[in-house]
């Protein structure tokens, strides 16, 4: 069983060494340790090549800026391990995870085609378990895209880089992360591929280590609008992808929900726009105002709260 990690490196010299540290401490050959420098204007593309030559194990992929969804399409184009793990150049990889992922993968009857992790989340004050429940009856069984899919507004979902995935089963879906987006295109890949998956376990152990809050990444630049449009595409596509499979059970009515909740969450995007973009964006969203029309439901351990909301702006 082979691994290939990923590290997606734009313009974080201050956090870079942490990150590659704690890959380059992960005692295991069993691993490729691509670092994908989307164009970076500052030391990061040096210190890669730093670690590329102290450790034969990493391999430095220089390209241009294209965002986050170019770097991880070349990062899926170059590996050439079992499974992938996407992990971003300004958090840090766990404490000898490699290790406990390939001694769980190795002991599975079922390899999964998707294997969620749990995370810690930290800032300069705190740092934070965030678990998903374990929903495995026994260990190796596998649940499939659609049972896992009324978990969505769990927070351990959407984000690509506390999960590992099957690098065939990548390749057979075909699914590329979409180039176009600004942000969100993460959880935009992982509901796409989400959709074929027939084998998807839960591991309950934090693997990652998530930086929040970090001055310069995309989710608190000054590029609003941008975030905007980007959230806008994916919350509509995926709702109108649900909504139009006219499938009644709980699982497709919580991702009309989640998404229709998601598209609410818009008009506070749309709030922090200067004038002349706030124009534009409102004109964008009241095309589908049918969304933020739909009933919606908020899923509290598995128990549902509906209400109407017709009235935004």
């Amino acid at each position: 069983m082979r691994l290939t990690i990923s590290v997606i490196i734009y313009n974080v010299e201050e956090y870079l060494d942490s990150c590659l540290e704690s890959i380059k401490q992960q005692i295991t050959n069993d691993v490729q340790i691509l670092l994908i420098d989307d164009g970076s204007t500052d030391y990061s593309g040096i210190i890669a090549n730093h670690y590329a030559e102290m450790d034969e194990r990493f391999k430095v992929i220089h390209k241009e800026n294209g965002g986050p969804g170019s770097a991880r399409n070349t990062a899926i184009d170059n590996a050439i391990g079992d499974y992938i793990w996407f992990v971003d150049g300004d958090d840090i990889i766990a404490e000898n995870s490699v290790h406990k992922l390939l001694l769980y993968l190795n002991e599975e009857q079922i390899l999964p085609e998707i294997l969620i992790c749990d995370y810690f989340s930290f800032d300069k004050d705190e740092i934070k378990l965030e678990a998903m429940d374990n929903i495995m009856p026994n260990k190796g069984e596998c649940l499939n895209g659609s049972q896992c899919a009324f978990l969505w507004g769990n927070s351990l979902f959407g984000a690509v880089w506390h999960c590992l995935f099957q690098r065939q089963f990548i390749l057979n879906t075909h699914q590329r992360f979409d180039e176009d987006l600004y942000c969100n295109e993460d959880e935009d890949w992982f509901i796409s591929v989400l959709t074929y998956a027939k084998s998807i376990s839960i591991f309950n152990e934090p693997i990652y280590k998530y930086r929040k809050a970090r001055a310069g990444s995309i989710l608190h630049d000054s590029n609003c609008f941008k975030r905007f449009i980007s959230r806008y595409n994916v919350y509509t596509r995926w709702f109108d992808y649900f909504i139009n499979l006219q499938i009644q059970n709980e699982s497709t009515r919580h991702m009309i929900a989640y998404f229709s909740e998601s598209y609410l969450g818009l008009a506070r995007d749309i709030s922090v726009l200067d004038i002349q973009e706030k124009r534009k964006a409102i004109k964008i969203y009241k095309k589908r105002l049918d969304i933020s029309s739909n009933e919606l439901c908020c899923s509290s351990d598995y128990k549902f709260m509906w209400w109407s909301a017709t009235d935004i702006i």
